[in-house]
């Protein structure tokens, strides 16, 4: 039993004395420091309640970021809303509502539907800044009081709003046709172009209420019965304040005149060419000349100008300059006022009326181009591109006169 007991001592195995590290040729090995309250010798991989609580304040500390290199983008700016006559003009385009007013139909065939009315507001669009700007009728929209949008009506009308494209410092000018209910409330324009990348702002014209057909307008309005005479015994007497209690400031009058929305449009950076008549303007290997022009009452015996109106024949030629081949059609051709109106081709069946086709490189085409105009439009302008998706094909223009 005792020598059971002995052996059983003896197999006992106490802890290994910790000794202290042995040098490395080149290389100092730090001696273990000792931490009140802890094992004399901390396990590889094992924290000691002092680093731990060390590293615990380093990251409850604050964490130092670098400044931001780029600064955040401003927010951009909503253009203010204009009047009826205001000129609005942002990101080099400008727009003018010059009127507003109502109508029951549009044309032979287009009636308002019950309970609404076509809104006709003349508009007129500048290139104030831009080298070149689309416009289109349907770049603009209208919104009532209660947020619903309406989008542009088609309108055949003579002096409606074309599409096209402007030249820096040019001008158009048309009529844009909306159909909206007749009780719409605080109504509002806009127009922004369509274009990907182009940098438009939405321009806001404020337009008020819904305007009244003239054949509505034009009725009496109905009798409201007199308003009852107030007694004197309901007015309530008037006192004087206490004193001490301050006497609030009457409301600010109205302005007389409406604020400038944006300051003079800037001198734009170049016009574009106007070739006169007999004069051959080229570019983009294409070119254009106006023979002659003339004014006639009627095109042919089924074809004669309306009550106040004439037809405008214009004698081209077109020249295909240096392209493999050029298409050519007598709707390219738009004819404009010095009021800014726009004019398309009139379909025409004279034996030297021009075709349409495909000209090959140095061909020529003549032919004459008829406009329906009014007999009182002045300043007259003659404008050719071709419709081509992708052609690269610039505007060319020709000064008619009166």
């Amino acid at each position: 039993m005792l020598l059971v007991s002995l052996l059983l001592c003896g197999c006992a195995v106490s802890p290994p004395t910790p000794t202290a590290p042995r040098p490395i040729a080149g290389r100092v090995v730090p001696t273990p420091v000792q931490v009140p309250g802890a094992p004399s010798v901390v396990p590889t991989g094992a924290v000691s309640p002092a680093t731990a609580q060390l590293a615990t304040a380093v990251v409850a500390g604050p964490i130092a970021t670098s400044a931001p290199t780029t600064p955040p983008l401003a927010p951009t700016a909503i253009v203010p809303a204009g009047v009826i006559g205001q000129r609005v003009e942002s990101a080099g385009i400008a727009v003018t509502v010059n009127a507003v007013e109502g109508a029951l139909e549009l044309g032979q065939f287009q009636r308002a539907d019950q309970g609404r009315v076509f809104l006709l507001a003349s508009v007129t669009l500048e290139n104030a800044s831009r080298e070149r700007a689309p416009y289109n009728p349907l770049y603009f929209k209208v919104k009532d009081g209660e947020g619903f949008e309406y989008t542009a009506s088609l309108l055949a009308a003579d002096q409606s709003l074309k599409s096209g494209e402007l030249a820096a410092g040019e001008r158009v000018r048309g009529f844009v046709a909306f159909q909206v209910p007749a009780a719409a409330k605080r109504l509002q324009i806009s127009y922004q172009p369509l274009v990907l990348f182009g940098g438009y702002q939405v321009l806001r014209v404020d337009l008020g209420e819904a305007p009244a057909p003239p054949e509505l307008a034009s009725a009496p309005p109905a009798q409201a019965p007199p308003a009852p005479a107030q007694s004197s015994s309901l007015v309530a007497p008037t006192r004087p304040a206490p004193s001490g209690t301050p006497i609030p400031n009457p409301s600010p009058a109205p302005p007389t005149s409406i604020p400038s929305v944006v300051p003079a449009p800037p001198k734009p950076a170049s016009t574009p060419i106007l070739a006169a008549l007999g004069q051959r303007v080229e570019s983009a290997g294409i070119a254009l000349t106006v023979a002659a022009v003339k004014k006639v009452p009627q095109l042919s015996q089924f074809q004669r100008a309306k009550e106040g109106r004439v037809f405008v024949l214009a004698d081209v030629i077109l020249e295909n300059a240096n392209r493999d081949k050029e298409p050519y059609n007598p709707l390219y051709f738009k004819l404009k006022d010095a009021d800014g109106f726009e004019y398309s081709a009139t379909f025409s069946t004279g034996d030297q009326s021009l075709r349409s086709g495909e000209l090959a490189m140095a061909d020529k085409a003549r032919g004459f181009v008829a406009f329906d105009t009014p007999t009182t439009a002045r300043g007259l302008q003659l404008s050719y591109q071709p419709l081509a998706l992708f052609g690269g094909y610039e505007v060319l223009r020709v000064n008619l006169g009166d």
